[in-house]
């Protein structure tokens, strides 16, 4: 009997130390995610920042130096120089002290149609309106007195969004691209957005959102780049 009562007991010594190693491995976990936050909060200028730090447990990732896996989301920051919003990264093998330097990660971000816009507005001396529509980026333009939609594909060339010309509508119709003047033609090609990425982060692709609140998601994959840096890129 007693020796059934001393195992009772060590079970449930044991069941209790594993569940306060457990808590104080997750209470660590979350003041390293807070510090992580507040971080990215104010070097990419950041809201909505939420950091999550992956992997179990953590304490023994930190006394190796390294977090296996580090996810990042922010509703919006600052990326390129740009504002983006819906901002989601995951970084691989991070140093646990500061500037967190992340060895190999991925970003993406929505580049929203309002800081599109902004750019153009810069650039094109054409007026052109954008918006994003099922068959690619619109640019609006007026033609000869007639309201046209110059349809463009988002696309990356080394630091820079920029677009090519993949079909033209007139009146809902679509009509092929050698109509288009190539004044216009020239314009809205030249149509770009530079984005000012540290070493070590190149982009890798761009898509369209569409809707009211789309844009352009861009993606783009780092190396040996601190945890911030994939936000304020």
């Amino acid at each position: 009997m007693r020796l059934a009562r001393n195992l009772v007991v060590l079970v449930v010594v044991l069941a209790v130390v594993a569940v306060a190693a457990v808590v104080v491995d997750r209470v660590a976990a979350h003041a390293t995610e807070s510090r992580l936050e507040k971080q990215v909060a104010e070097q990419a200028h950041g809201t909505g920042v939420d950091v999550t730090v992956g992997g179990f447990p953590y304490l023994t990732q930190l006394a190796r130096g390294t977090l296996d896996e580090v996810t990042l989301d922010a509703a919006s920051a600052q990326f390129g120089g740009v504002g983006v919003r819906d901002v989601h990264a995951v970084g691989h093998d991070v140093a646990t002290t500061s500037p967190n330097v992340v060895q190999d990660a991925t970003v993406d971000v929505l580049v929203p149609l309002a800081t599109l816009q902004e750019q153009v507005d810069q650039k094109v001396s054409t007026p052109v309106t954008l918006s994003a529509e099922d068959d690619g980026l619109a640019a609006h333009v007026t033609v000869l007195g007639v309201d046209a939609a110059v349809i463009v594909e988002p696309k990356v060339s080394g630091d820079r969004l920029t677009v090519d010309i993949t079909g033209l509508k007139v009146g809902g119709l679509n009509v092929g691209t050698s109509r288009l003047p190539s004044v216009v033609r020239d314009q809205v090609s030249g149509i770009s957005v530079p984005l000012d990425l540290p070493d070590g982060v190149r982009l890798t692709g761009a898509t369209v959102v569409t809707g009211d609140d789309g844009g352009v998601r861009v993606s783009a994959a780092a190396q040996d780049v601190p945890l911030a840096d994939l936000a304020t890129s």
